[in-house]
């Protein structure tokens, strides 16, 4: 039977990726507590809990793991732009491991983002070899209005749940060396209609642009015992 290693990659705070913020620290408090009370729970949540979950942070930031099945990894960058850090830290993460596999599956999950029940389980059971596995459906929710609304934007553009399996021995983590806008159009694949992904309208976050109608298909406890606070 072929061994396969799932990885749940989400960049929690990377300096460079937010070089022109001016209150650093700020961001930071407030991401932690997207991530533990949001992103976090719907991985505790999930049905299948064979993933190992990589939360990737600056050098400065104190991150515990709170899964069992997390690896906190972090980096020194600071300045400038690299669009080969993510996909690289990943790919030095596999290189070093003791154990080895047939097969890597990397999933992209943003740090304030949630993802449905049994998207894990799914993910694994039909994604293919060098093919995205992709979500047709997301919501989003507005944090200071506690409502959800359905976006209909995610099923025609842009890829940031996307999933990409690949043979270990030549893992290249292709669902970060490829911008997310537009992985499709190097890849074929499949988008899903059973899994869905919850993102959260927070502060000035690009998703506040592209709100759509309000829906009772999802409630936010589908996605877990969320803390629903910040």
């Amino acid at each position: 039977m072929d061994k396969v290693l799932h990885l749940v990659v989400s960049r929690v705070a990377l300096r460079w990726n937010h070089r022109n913020l001016k209150d650093w620290d700020s961001y930071v408090k407030d991401r932690l507590v997207l991530y533990r009370n949001y992103t976090l729970s719907s991985l505790i949540n999930q049905s299948s809990q064979d993933f190992t979950l990589l939360s990737l942070v600056d050098e400065s930031i104190q991150l515990e793991p709170t899964l069992e099945n997390e690896v906190v990894l972090k980096t020194n960058l600071e300045v400038g732009s690299n669009k080969l850090l993510v996909p690289n830290m990943v790919q030095e993460y596999v290189s070093g491991l003791n154990e080895k596999y047939d097969y890597v599956i990397v999933t992209r999950l943003d740090s304030d983002d949630m993802i449905s029940k049994n998207f894990i389980e799914e993910v694994r059971r039909n994604i293919k070899l060098n093919e995205y596995y992709d979500i047709y459906y997301t919501f989003i929710y507005d944090l200071s209005k506690k409502i959800i609304y359905e976006s209909g934007l995610y099923n025609h553009t842009i890829s940031h749940f996307v999933s990409m399996m690949e043979k270990f021995d030549s893992f290249d983590c292709q669902s970060y060396r490829y911008e997310h806008t537009n992985i499709r159009s190097f890849f074929k694949g499949q988008k899903s209609k059973t899994i869905n992904g919850l993102e959260i309208i927070h502060g000035k976050n690009m998703i506040n642009s592209i709100k759509g109608n309000k829906t009772n298909k999802v409630k936010l406890e589908d996605y877990g015992n969320i803390n629903d606070r910040i």
